[in-house]
C-alpha cells in the first residue's frame, strides 16, 4: 500500500496540502479553498475510504477500453497520482494521449482549468 505524505481531514494544513497536491506556483487562494473543502470532510468518512483509495489500481481494467479515445492528464509534480502511474495508464490505452503539465500537481482543474478544459474539448471533437 502506498502512503500519502500529508495529514488528512481536520489536521490538514494549507502548507501540507500545497506540498501534497499542488504544484510550486499554485494560487494561494486555490490552495486555501481546496484545504477548506478537504478539512470539511469528517474523519470517519476519510477513514472509511482511505485504505481502499490507497490500494485502488484499475490498470488491469483498461483492457475493456481499448477502442476508447482518451486523454490522460498529469502534473509533473503530482505526488498522489504520479507521472509514472499516468504513463502506465496511457500505455494501457492505445488511443490515449498523455499530457504532462510541467510544475503542476494533482489539482489540475484548479491549477490549469483552461488547459484541462481544452483537453476535454479536443477529446470531444
Amino acid at each position: 500500500m502506498r502512503r500519502v505524505p500529508v495529514r488528512i481531514g481536520r489536521g490538514m494544513t494549507e502548507k501540507g496540502h500545497r506540498a501534497a497536491a499542488f504544484g510550486r506556483h499554485a494560487d494561494p487562494a486555490d490552495v486555501h479553498d481546496a484545504t477548506v473543502i478537504a478539512r470539511g470532510t469528517r474523519v470517519n468518512v476519510v477513514a472509511g475510504f482511505y485504505q481502499a483509495l490507497m490500494e485502488h489500481d484499475e490498470v488491469s481494467s483498461l483492457s475493456g477500453m481499448q477502442n476508447v479515445p482518451a486523454q490522460v492528464l498529469v502534473g509533473s509534480r503530482d505526488r498522489l497520482t504520479p507521472p509514472k502511474l499516468a504513463q502506465r495508464i496511457a500505455a494501457g490505452l492505445p488511443q490515449a494521449e498523455l499530457q504532462t503539465f510541467d510544475d503542476l500537481g494533482h489539482m489540475l482543474p484548479w491549477e490549469a482549468p483552461d488547459r484541462v478544459a481544452k483537453a476535454i474539448e479536443d477529446l470531444a471533437r
